[in-house]
């Protein structure tokens, strides 16, 4: 058996932050000497304020994120990158070849379909949706 006398030079936390309980929003903080690194920046999907709230703000300031570290490239494990960064995430990106390359064809098809703000109210419409907001308002 081994020496555990100063195990807390070794010991990291991980908080879950996401897909724990639920099936999408990958992201989970694992920290430790020191370092912080995100495995996995999963967009939670669904229309629900909730899920608008959790993909816009993060319970950390990702500008203290040292690294992340992707599992691979589905939308509920990568899809909230582009948010972390314009947070102020400035750190490396870890990933294998195939899923960097499957990541950079995602998330541009990603941002054509993610809601965004209507053009004349402020409300989140989704693209190709601008009559239905105005119809059913009317």
């Amino acid at each position: 058996m081994g020496d555990y006398s100063d195990v807390s030079a070794t010991t990291a936390t991980i908080t879950f932050w996401g897909a724990a309980r639920s099936v999408t929003g990958s992201m989970h903080l694992i920290e430790g000497q020191g370092r912080r690194i995100l495995l996995d920046c999963g967009l939670t999907q669904g229309r629900s304020d909730e899920s608008r709230q959790r993909n816009s703000s993060f319970p950390f300031h990702p500008r203290k994120v040292d690294a992340v570290v992707l599992s691979h490239a589905h939308v509920d494990h990568c899809g909230n990158l582009p948010s972390l960064v314009r947070q102020g995430f400035r750190g490396s990106i870890w990933c294998t070849p195939a899923t960097r390359d499957l990541i950079a064809v995602m998330l541009e098809d990603s941002a054509r379909i993610q809601p965004r703000p209507h053009p004349t109210r402020g409300s989140l419409s989704l693209p190709g949706d601008a009559g239905r907001a105005d119809s059913a308002a009317a």
